[in-house]
């Protein structure tokens, strides 16, 4: 099967090295046959050393049954609608984890989800589908992410949090034990949620000072 990798941005291009060096750290050789994109733009990967090329765009390109999707944006809104229009296709999504990322025994990752290097998902952890965790980005025991969440460079969960769909955390962001925050909210890069967040709050400073700027993308789940 291949892996088709939607987005072929910079962060595509991470989720690409990501999945080749998986592939050469898998025991049983390559999982995939091949790797390729979906863009709408087909010179994305103009002037870049990829070896792999635009096959098409997220509403035409080809996917066939035996071949596995993975969403490389970095806005959950985006990620969220993206996801909405390659189901209507019978898309079926893979889960990307880089070799040096850390997964706890007992820590379950959902479909479509991004572990970079060096990410971590304590015990009992939880990671929804089509989340992603960047370069250093933590869930700490008992966490819970819900689905298109995004955790940015050193971003941290700590123990028994639970975010809600949507939220984004910004680089070095961070909550502490037990607080959970809201579906669509925004962490700031540097910010500390000290208590727990409504949805749809835009939160920055430390300790964190937030108001409600957001709302759900269209179609999404309240």
């Amino acid at each position: 099967m291949r892996l088709l990798i939607v987005g072929a941005g910079g962060f595509g291009r991470e989720v690409y090295a990501y999945a080749r060096d998986a592939e050469r750290d898998h025991a049983d050789g390559a999982p995939f046959e091949g790797v390729h994109f979906l863009d709408d733009r087909p010179d994305a990967l103009d002037g870049f050393p990829v070896e792999a090329r635009v096959l098409g765009d997220v509403d035409d390109g080809p996917i066939g049954p035996d071949d596995r999707v993975i969403v490389a944006v970095g806005d959950p809104a985006t990620r969220f609608g993206l996801v909405q229009r390659l189901e209507a296709r019978g898309a079926r999504f893979a889960t990307v984890v880089h070799p040096r990322a850390y997964v706890a025994a007992g820590a379950r990752i959902g479909p479509g989800a991004v572990l970079a290097p060096f990410a971590f998902v304590g015990p009992s952890a939880e990671v929804g589908p089509h989340v992603v965790l960047n370069t250093y980005a933590s869930a700490g025991h008992d966490a819970v992410i819900g689905a298109f969440g995004v955790l940015c460079p050193y971003s941290v969960i700590n123990g028994g949090v639970r975010l809600s769909d949507g939220v984004f955390m910004g680089t070095h962001a961070t909550v502490v034990v037990g607080r959970q925050v809201g579906a669509w909210s925004k962490i700031g890069a540097g910010a500390v949620a000290l208590r727990d967040v409504e949805a749809g709050t835009l939160l920055i400073g430390n300790p964190g000072k937030g108001r409600a700027l957001f709302g759900p993308p269209e179609g999404a789940a309240v």
